[in-house]
């Protein structure tokens, strides 16, 4: 079980721009994660494990990250500057992914971006599952690019979905996705002979 709060001195946001270069091979700017909300997912243990960043305005981040100098103009066009809200620097420790430890990770943010139901949603990534699991709750695909995100050339996926409904689309999602993992896991379980 993870508990979810919002980061605020220096210490602490330097552990998670720590935390995040680790997994992730991306660096953030102290600047950057300075003027945005930072929450931290903290294990029983008081370990950080994970965590997001939330700004509202232009997706800074998301431009200077997953999107190549010779697309901005036409990426920020197709995103409109109404009521945005960039969310990024998304991670979570190996150990929890497709946990229900993950799963309630997701509620966290769900609940944080219900808060601002007004607002749209604006994220960019570079990992093929994140893009899978956005696109499976109401993402609408702004532009895929090319670009070198932690010195690697990779493919990146430019995202925007309504704020409205996030978290009953995760909820939904997400109770689907455990069902699902618990069948595969049920069925490749080695059965063991009954006694005679």
């Amino acid at each position: 079980m993870l508990s979810v709060k919002r980061l605020s001195t220096c210490k602490e946001l330097g552990s998670f721009a720590e935390d995040y270069l680790a997994v992730s091979g991306i660096l953030v700017e102290s600047e950057y994660l300075a003027g945005s909300e930072v929450f931290g997912a903290f294990d029983r243990l008081g370990n950080l494990s994970g965590g997001f960043v939330v700004r509202e305005g232009r997706p800074e981040r998301t431009f200077s990250v997953f999107v190549s100098p010779g697309r901005l103009q036409e990426i920020e066009t197709a995103l409109g500057s109404d009521s945005l809200l960039e969310v990024t620097c998304l991670w979570l420790s190996p150990q929890y992914r497709g946990t229900i430890t993950s799963t309630l990770f997701w509620f966290s943010l769900g609940a944080k971006l219900n808060e601002r139901a007004h607002a749209t949603i604006v994220c960019g990534t570079v990992v093929p599952s994140l893009h899978r699991f956005y696109s499976s709750n109401g993402a609408q695909l702004i532009a895929e690019d090319i670009v070198t995100a932690g010195g690697v050339t990779k493919k990146s996926w430019i995202l925007s979905l309504p704020a409205r409904g996030f978290l009953k689309r995760v909820a939904r999602g997400a109770v689907t996705r455990t069902w699902s993992a618990a069948l595969t896991s049920a069925k490749r379980k080695p059965r063991t002979p009954s006694a005679a």
